[in-house]
């Protein structure tokens, strides 16, 4: 995966004339960004050097654009107003957190326990979810798992 998606920004680098860095990375995002986002949802890299893997990427493409090489990674993106593919994997576990919650899509997962909205509570927001705990490597990283913190300390009016 890493290695087509490297490819594609090597063929986008070679491909286009113009060295605009905003059209560039409008096609890096149109070309690779799916090849590296896809499935997410179900395969969420766990260890540390499979995401700087995937996360090189984009680090790599994004200082080959005219006038960003000098510029650190967090920057750049700053610059290309752009998220991180880790932030970007985030995004995707809570909106699909969000589809769950407000029953936008019928999945059953056993582990995923709501707290009843209806019950009242002192810290939080209403659609909280009960964090499982898990003893497995596995389960930890499991979509039910890894991102519940992330999703109970959203504020009310986002959740």
């Amino acid at each position: 995966m890493v290695t087509k998606a490297h490819q594609r920004t090597s063929l986008i680098l070679r491909c286009f004339k113009c060295r605009d860095h905003v059209l560039l990375y409008r096609a890096f995002v149109i070309y690779v960004r799916p090849i590296l986002e896809y499935n997410c949802l179900v395969w969420s890299p766990a260890y540390l050097y499979l995401i700087n893997k995937i996360e090189w990427v984009q680090k790599s493409f994004t200082k080959r654009l005219n006038g960003l090489s000098a510029v650190s990674y967090s920057e750049r993106l700053i610059w290309l107003s752009a998220d991180s593919l880790a932030t970007c994997r985030l995004k995707f576990d809570l909106v699909l957190f969000y589809d769950i919650v407000h029953d936008n899509i019928d999945v059953d997962l056993p582990l995923l326990d709501i707290v009843d909205p209806n019950v009242t509570h002192t810290r939080g927001h209403s659609f909280r979810i009960i964090k499982q705990q898990c003893r497995i490597y596995v389960r930890i990283n499991s979509f039910a798992c890894r991102n519940v913190n992330a999703w109970n300390s959203l504020p009310e009016n986002v959740v």
